[in-house]
């Protein structure tokens, strides 16, 4: 039995994972990617199997034993992502007002440490700009999700997998995304567009 999804999820630590047993669906949850509004109009049950993981702290009996032929058979697995340089900036902007982050974007784009893009150990601070392609895609590029969702798509994209998930009555409105390009000088958009590289070309993201 193959278990590389599973292994997946344990091996990295900011890849949020709702499985919503009852409907037999799963949401990869990335940050910064409408994903309060999709848990908030989902409304129902769910087990964030990843958490123990996230936290360091105990595991999941499920995750822990689901094969990958049980999550291709049984389960609708989903995502929506982001234009990456828009997430990246979003988040920046969320967390430097609550002092999580520098206050200045050029400086956190280019800085390691607990407040930066990066730590000192070269591993991404936070869940918030991780790489999309963890959610979508093992190591070696084989994909495991079912459908990739847009949030700039977000109301027509809602409107093909809402069937599927048992949340036929929804709606989620087109999100207003603002201008991100002023943030960018040439040296951050280099250096963003070497560390997004991999969501670019999966996703068709540019600048």
């Amino acid at each position: 039995m193959s278990y590389k999804f599973r292994n997946h999820i344990k091996n990295n630590r900011f890849i949020t994972t709702h499985v919503y047993e009852q409907n037999k669906f799963i949401y990869m949850r990335p940050g910064r990617s409408a994903s309060t509004t999709i848990v908030n109009t989902i409304k129902q049950d769910n087990t964030e199997v990843s958490l123990p993981y996230f936290r360091n702290r105990g595991t999941n009996e499920w995750l822990e034993n689901v094969t990958d032929d049980e999550i291709s058979n049984d389960y609708f697995v989903f995502t929506f992502v982001r234009n990456p340089f828009g997430r990246l900036v979003s988040a920046w902007e969320a967390f430097s007002k609550t002092g999580r982050c520098v206050s200045d974007f050029k400086e956190f784009v280019r800085g390691k440490g607990p407040l930066y893009l990066f730590d000192e150990d070269n591993s991404f601070v936070n869940d918030h700009w991780f790489p999309l392609s963890n959610y979508v895609e093992f190591e070696d590029g084989k994909q495991f999700v079912d459908y990739i969702g847009k949030v700039e798509n977000i109301e027509k994209d809602w409107d093909e997998i809402k069937k599927r998930i048992c949340c036929d009555g929804t709606k989620i409105a087109k999100r207003k995304i603002k201008p991100y390009d002023s943030h960018y000088d040439n040296e951050t958009l280099q250096r963003v567009l070497e560390i997004y590289k991999r969501d670019l070309e999966l996703f068709d993201y540019e600048f």
